[in-house]
């Protein structure tokens, strides 16, 4: 890395105009910096994005100053307007490390930097002061790991990605450091607050048909890093790199076996918020790896995958996602080690299996919605493995075929210690099988007494409406500590469609009974 700064820091990418940037470009300014001004063009040049100031050799002097230690740069009438906080990359000087530093003091022909120096002036070097990144990559080779402060990368440029991306960064879990990498499109600001420029599973849809429909929405705000189907995995972790955030990103034309995310080296504490991993065709794959404790929020992952979300370290949790999954596929398929899963609030559309818990650990499957799987083999919820514990609830799931498995426990085994509060329920006819222990040939006898085998009555499943109308499924699921009633499946459901409940002739006020 090529940082000297001890501060927390705010890096960009893009940036304003034509989101050029500059591979060499200062590339920011501190998180205090930042949050007294909170406008890029105190940063970086309007048109370009590439640069605040940037003065060549022999025009600048490196030059010591305060009692012969600390280093300063001067230029007549250069520095003029460049604030306190900004990140200046120094290039060339004899006797001075090429990194980027914190600038701590300002007049019009001086800068001075958060570094020692001892030396004579010399005037053969270059400095950048500010400006964005030209591409991610670049940013991330650049920027510290986050040892002591949290590292912030933020970028509003779309991206061909012509090889995968290298995160060669990392925070770290002793000092609860961070490095968060989000997408914005127009209002920094307002990348995870939700509104206009939200990139969540839930804009990743909009109504259409004066509200009688879903669509893909056309204009959901993600920063879009497309792959355009090339034999390549997208963002690539090739050694340990812990607490690493990913936010507002679209992973675009995921090719078949390869993944939009993956991790080949033991990973901890990262996650994924409104984000959209999609597929160009049927065989492509989302998140996968050795990812150990990861976060998955409010995400897209999407059309037909093989596989939405592959684990293969340990505990992971999965909310608020939408999954599409191609016929024999899997939405999140959990190979952890000795710690489970929690996968709640979601949906998943088709796929052979919504959820296979494959090692050993405690899976909590709950308040979700599963829709149109071929899981007449393998069960929407599979248990594979003998030390596996599986709790399912407040779901609905939804077979292709009577033949289907809601849930099944494999040859291998595994405990089901807890299934109720599910509606369950063909497609084509009464279930046959609906709980099977495939390793003793027989339906599982320790379900509980509260799951429901009635339709659920989705709006228009067809276009993508999964709303339920059925009143024992919205007033069937576990109560909760005061022992109100809850419904079962995705609760997100009912928020985006809030305008035409009445006029879909949903009763959330009457109960049947």
């Amino acid at each position: 890395m090529a940082e000297y700064i001890t501060s927390e820091t705010v890096h960009f990418v893009g940036g304003m105009g034509t989101k050029a940037g500059l591979i060499g470009a200062g590339g920011g300014c501190t998180k205090a910096a930042w949050d007294a001004s909170g406008n890029l063009s105190d940063f970086m040049n309007p048109t370009n994005g590439s640069y605040l100031v940037l003065v060549v050799s022999p025009n600048v002097t490196l030059t010591s100053i305060i009692g012969g230690t600390t280093a300063a740069l001067y230029a007549v009438g250069a520095f003029v307007g460049v604030k306190i906080g900004t990140i200046v990359f120094a290039n060339g000087f004899t006797g001075f490390t090429t990194a980027r530093y914190e600038i701590i003091a300002v007049t019009d022909d001086q800068i001075t930097l958060d570094a020692a120096y001892i030396g004579a002036d010399n005037t053969d070097g270059d400095c950048v002061v500010g400006g964005a990144f030209n591409t991610l990559q670049n940013a991330i080779d650049s920027v510290d790991n986050a040892e002591t402060v949290n590292r912030y990368i933020w970028t509003n440029k779309d991206e061909t990605m012509g090889t995968s991306i290298i995160v060669n960064v990392s925070g770290t879990l002793a000092q609860d450091c961070h490095v968060f990498i989000r997408g914005y499109k127009t209002t920094l600001g307002d990348m995870d607050e939700g509104g206009l420029y939200y990139g969540g599973a839930w804009d990743a849809f909009c109504i259409k048909n004066n509200y009688t429909s879903l669509q893909i929405n056309p204009n959901a705000e993600w920063v879009t890093f497309d792959l355009y189907n090339a034999a390549r995995n997208g963002f690539v972790i090739t050694s340990a790199h812990n607490n690493v955030h990913f936010c507002n990103f679209k992973i675009d034309n995921i090719a078949t076996d390869y993944y939009g995310f993956f991790c080949s080296s033991s990973s901890y504490g990262w996650s994924w918020r409104n984000c959209s991993l999609i597929g160009y065709d049927t065989h492509a794959r989302g998140i996968g790896g050795n990812f150990f404790r990861c976060f998955v929020d409010e995400c897209y992952i999407a059309p037909l995958m093989t596989i939405g979300v592959y684990s293969q370290g340990a505990m992971i949790y999965v909310t608020n996602s939408i999954f599409e999954t191609r016929v024999g596929g899997t939405g999140v398929y959990v190979y952890t080690y000795g710690e489970g899963a929690t996968i709640d609030n979601c949906l998943f559309i088709g796929g052979q299996k919504a959820v296979q818990a494959r090692e050993d650990g405690l899976y909590v499957i709950k308040n979700c919605t599963m829709y149109n799987g071929d899981s007449s083999v393998n069960g929407l919820v599979q248990i594979n493995d003998p030390d596996a514990t599986v709790a399912v609830y407040n779901n609905i799931i939804i077979m292709a075929d009577t033949a289907g498995l809601a849930v099944k426990t494999y040859t291998s085994i595994g405990s089901l210690m807890y299934c109720d509060y599910n509606c369950v329920y063909s497609l084509t006819g009464a279930l046959i099988h609906p709980f099977w222990d495939a390793g003793k040939g027989i339906d599982i006898p320790h379900v509980g007494n509260h799951n429901l085998f009635v339709d659920p009555l989705f709006v228009d499943p067809d276009n993508g409406d999964f709303r339920v109308k059925n009143p024992k499924v919205i007033f069937g699921g576990k109560p909760n500590v005061n022992q109100e009633t809850t419904q079962m499946g995705c609760s997100f459901l009912n928020r985006i469609f809030a305008p035409t409940i009445l006029s879909n002739n949903i009763l959330p006020n009457t109960r049947p009974y």
